[in-house]
């Protein structure tokens, strides 16, 4: 299944290549697949005089799913790290939903505030509870179950939508390439990926690496560090780092290279 913004999270207690050879002699142990469903649309953006919208969740799986649903404000603070809070102005129904194999169910979302000289944004998860299969009582060994946690970005759009985002500053030092994405406009900014390059005097590559884009919030900054082994740094005459964004133009800043940032 190939859907945006999922985590999948679970623990695995780490145990020696001796001990471990042990317990696999031992017990059968059994890894439950994550359940197969899809989400649409994967971001809400409400248009101007809307303010609710439906999310469908389809059981693509043979199996029920079960999720619990809760909604939070989104904030980014100055590092960047997202963090979310209880929301007094979203609204959404069901709080949990079960779907039969094949079923179709509707998440619906509203909002109370109204637009604003900043966007508003939101987040709705949707978490997926276990649920216990026919055979689950007569299982034996031990299993260990794949849940997935989705989560789909609201946004409110502001009254009127300032465009930003710019590579704010670039720095090489010792070796290591420092550099910040900042969005100075009051809406959000996604690209899909940082794209590092370093070329050499006559124009030739020696050194790339791609860093996974996010999405950043209206207002704020992601800082990105990169170290470049050192014999590559030295045969480097410029760095450039662009950023690619979905549907419209790249973001792109370049910075020339002595040798003195290499040592």
């Amino acid at each position: 299944m190939s859907l945006c913004w999922i985590a999948v999270s679970f623990f695995v207690r780490q145990l020696g290549a001796g001990i471990l050879l042990a317990v696999l002699l031992t017990m059968a142990m059994r890894v439950a697949h994550a359940a197969d469903f899809a989400v649409s649309p994967m971001v809400v953006e409400f248009g101007r005089g809307i303010r609710s919208a439906e999310i469908t969740v389809r059981n693509l799986d043979q199996q029920p799913i079960r999720f619990q649903v809760r909604g939070a404000d989104w904030r980014q603070d100055a590092s960047g790290k997202n963090v979310y809070v209880d929301s007094k102005t979203l609204i959404w129904f069901p709080r949990a939903l079960e779907l039969a194999p094949g079923e179709a169910r509707i998440i619906r979302v509203g909002v109370r505030a109204t637009p604003a000289a900043q966007e508003q944004a939101y987040t709705l998860f949707l978490k997926e509870v276990a649920v216990a299969g026919p055979d689950s009582g007569r299982q034996t060994g031990a299993e260990v179950k794949l849940v997935l946690s989705v989560s789909v970005p609201i946004f409110v759009p502001p009254v009127k939508a300032v465009p930003g985002g710019a590579i704010e500053s670039i720095e090489l030092h010792a070796g290591r390439l420092e550099f910040v994405v900042a969005n100075g406009g009051n809406q959000h900014l996604g690209y899909r990926e940082a794209a590092i390059v370093g070329r050499g005097p006559d124009g030739s590559e020696q050194f790339s690496q791609k860093l996974p884009g996010r999405m950043l919030l209206a207002g704020a900054r992601q800082r990105y560090q990169v170290q470049i082994p050192q014999a590559a740094c030295a045969q480097l005459k410029e760095l450039a780092v662009t950023l690619t964004i979905p549907e419209k133009n790249e973001i792109k800043r370049g910075l020339d290279v002595s040798r003195a940032d290499c040592q």
